[in-house]
């Protein structure tokens, strides 16, 4: 299991995908604003609407890109240090306000990215 936690696409489709909530759901606020401000026929409401699934998809693409590179470049340098026996290791603060609370739940969160990956992989296959 360990190699799937360690592949930098399944950790970027991860970021990607968590990403993409927030990011469809600002176009589709932005799309329900103008459908509301703005009186046009059905046939312009649809191709607004196909325009915003397009750049929601194009966006998608590009925050996986970024994600892919980011995480591709963390994992060379990981293993740079670890084939040199650099073992520092950043713990988090074992406190309980919610500063170190939200840090521990962003770090295990972050380590179920890959595993949520591969199934979303594997749902999208059937």
């Amino acid at each position: 299991m360990h190699a799937l936690t360690n592949t930098a696409f399944l950790q970027a489709l991860g970021y990607a995908i968590a990403n993409s909530l927030w990011q469809m759901a600002l176009l589709w606020i932005l799309l329900v604003l103008v459908f509301g401000i703005v009186k046009m026929n059905a046939a312009n409401k649809y191709r607004l609407a196909v325009f915003a699934q397009t750049l929601g998809c194009l966006w998608f693409a590009f925050t996986l890109q970024f994600y892919y590179l980011q995480c591709n470049d963390a994992l060379k340098q990981s293993n740079e240090f670890i084939s040199h026996q650099h073992f520092n290791v950043m713990l988090p603060y074992a406190g309980s306000n919610l500063q170190s609370s939200c840090l521990n739940f962003m770090l295990n969160a972050e380590r179920l990215l890959p595993y949520l990956s591969a199934a979303y992989l594997l749902l999208l296959s059937f």
